[in-house]
């Protein structure tokens, strides 16, 4: 599914693969950004998945930030091409 902001020059993509379901796309200034959303990604199986669905998302639409969106862990994954966030910073509340 797409989503065109006929105001802004974004887009927000849903791909519909069951794996990469909570996938998100949009472009933020010149940049892709890809977001990956879990609960946690303390679940050795989780975390993989997750990585997995950015760096094949990123092998198609290139040179992306690419985000996981957790409930409250930070981390940097893949040798720092993968940010984690808790939801709070990335809403860009204060905790």
């Amino acid at each position: 599914m797409r989503y065109r902001d006929p105001k802004k020059e974004s887009d927000l993509l849903f791909p519909f693969d069951q794996e990469t379901m909570s996938l998100v796309v949009y472009r933020q200034a010149e940049q892709t950004v890809l977001v990956q959303v879990a609960w946690s990604l303390k679940n050795e199986r989780t975390r993989e998945r997750e990585i997995r669905s950015l760096i094949q998302a990123d092998k198609e639409l290139k040179n992306c930030r690419q985000l996981i969106v957790t409930l409250d862990e930070t981390a940097s994954l893949a040798g720092g091409t993968i940010e984690v966030l808790p939801l709070w910073k990335f809403l860009g509340l204060d905790e």
